[in-house]
Order: C-alpha cells, then structure tokens, then sequence
C-alpha cells in the first residue's frame, strides 16, 4: 500500500519555482592617446559593469499586503480507490480577498506524524450565481501519462459567514464560507515504471471527500498578533503543526523542490574586464624642448 507520503514527493515539487539570470558582462571601450609636442594624453577606459543575477523561491505566499488571512483546517474521508493511503488533513491559509495561498498536509506513516508545505499552491476566490455567492478552494498538477500523479482537488461552500478582519493597520469585513466541501481525486499509470513497487501493486486510483472549516481563533491570531500577511501566516501554522507533534518531512534536492521543501534559486554575478588604454608620443622629446632636433 502507497503511503500518502509518496504523494507528496511527486505533488509538491510544483509548488516551487527556481529562476537563474545569469549577470550580464558591460562593455568595454578604449580611446587612444593621442600625442601634442612631447605631451602624451592617455586614452580612457570605462569598465565592464555586471549585474548581478536574481533568484526567485522559498516559502512565501506571494499576497504580502496586510490586507488580512482566513485559515481553514482541512480534513479528508475516503471515498473510492485502491493501492494508497491518502492525506489525513492539514490547513489551508488564504487572502482574505482572494488570491493565492498556502497549504499543509499532514498524514501519520507507520505511525509517524509528518507534514509537508505547499506554498503558493492554493487559488482562492469568489464566486456568484444570480442568487448567491461562493467561497472556492482548488488546486492540482500533473498530466496524464507523466510520471507524476495527477492531482485535483476543489470545494465551495457559500460565502455567508460574516467575518471582521483585524489587524494593526486595518479593518476589513467580509463574507466567506464558513464550510467548504469538495473532492480531492489523485491517480498514476505505474504500469511502464522500470522499478515495481516493494508491495507487489501497480497504479493507484484514489477518491476522497474532503472539508474545510473556517478556523475563527487561528484566522483572529495570525492576523493580530502576525499582520494579516499570507507568508507570515504560513510560517506560523508550520509552527502551530509543530505543536502538535509532526515533524516536516526532510528530503530535497539543489534546485528542485520535493516534498514540499523549497530550494531557492542561485544568483551568479555578472563579471567585468575593464577597458584597456594605448597611448603613442609624436611629439618632440623632453630632451628637445624647442622642437628643432639639435637638443639643449
């Protein structure tokens, strides 16, 4: 049986990017000297200039206005499937808003509880028909026939909840759901992976019914006492999981993000030779100050 950990290996390495710009070399010029009765000017030189490169990833939710959070808790039920164990739960932290968010997941393996992150992972925005409005939660990745599992997962619930939005700067009040429902659907073709499993089963298909509940006291807390910004939130609830005895999940690779750790993009610097100078002196010498060739 497929442990829901080997899911978050192959999910949660998109949730990472790594950009490398490498520094562009300035250009160089020259200009010869040129020479006025035994008088050499020396050409001049402008150095190469570099800009260094830049490198985007971390951890961070991308919204970092204090415009305000809402958390829910996350919880999942096993509907449908064969040959994996799914997620057990974990917490969803979201613009206020709408926008992107961050999620954890949590599962106990063997008896162990791990977590992983899934920073800016998460679309949460609004919705109406003629006659109500919505709070929707989504995400996924992967494509059929990869190597990776393809993973969905929405919910909705109706956005009549009233909520005050608290924070040092601001005041906001605003109407979400308070409980959202939805699917979490996750599924891989192993059927041409060169290495079988250990457990002697092939390809998993799995169904699950999933909740999110508004959680008031951890949304009050990280947005009065931690600024209402989605990266800060998200640092806390890794925090708050720790409280409750899971440990992260530690794997990774230079460069690419596994498990839900992110690995930060490297900057090289640009480099700059500096610009070189010849001079010539057709003039008359030191020695013949008044230019007639016969010296002193």
């Amino acid at each position: 049986m497929k442990t829901p950990i080997s899911l978050f290996t192959s999910w949660l390495g998109v949730t990472a990017s790594l950009l490398v710009l490498t520094g562009m070399v300035g250009a160089q010029t020259a200009t010869t000297g040129t020479a006025t009765a035994g008088t050499t000017t020396a050409g001049t030189a402008t150095a190469g200039t570099a800009t260094a490169g830049t490198a985007t990833g971390g951890t961070t939710g991308t919204n970092e206005t204090n415009t305000g959070v809402f958390v829910y808790e996350l919880s999942f039920k096993h509907l449908e499937g064969f040959n994996v164990d799914f997620w057990g739960g974990g917490f969803v932290v979201v613009p206020a808003i709408g926008g992107t968010g961050s999620v954890i997941l949590t599962a106990i393996d063997n008896g162990k509880k791990e977590y992983v992150l899934g920073s800016n992972s998460v679309d949460f925005y609004f919705a109406k028909t003629r006659e109500k409005r919505f709070s929707v939660v989504a995400m996924g990745s992967g494509a059929p026939g990869g190597e990776a599992p393809v993973f969905a997962m929405q919910a909705f619930g109706e956005s009549n909840y009233g909520i005050t939005i608290q924070n040092q700067i601001s005041t906001l009040k605003v109407k979400a759901a308070k409980l959202m429902k939805g699917y979490a659907q996750a599924s891989q073709d192993e059927g041409l992976l060169t290495a079988p499993s250990s457990d002697g089963t092939v390809s998993f298909v799995e169904f699950s019914e999933m909740k999110l509940e508004f959680d008031d006291k951890l949304t009050d807390r990280m947005n009065e006492r931690f600024g209402g910004a989605v990266g800060t939130a998200f640092t806390e609830l890794e925090a708050e999981v720790k409280r409750r005895g899971y440990v992260l999940r530690a794997t990774g690779t230079t460069g690419t993000a596994t498990a839900g750790t992110t690995t930060a993009g490297t900057a090289t610097a640009g480099t700059a030779t500096a610009g070189t100078t010849t001079g010539t002196t057709t003039g008359a010498t030191t020695d013949d100050p008044d230019g007639d060739g016969l010296g002193n």
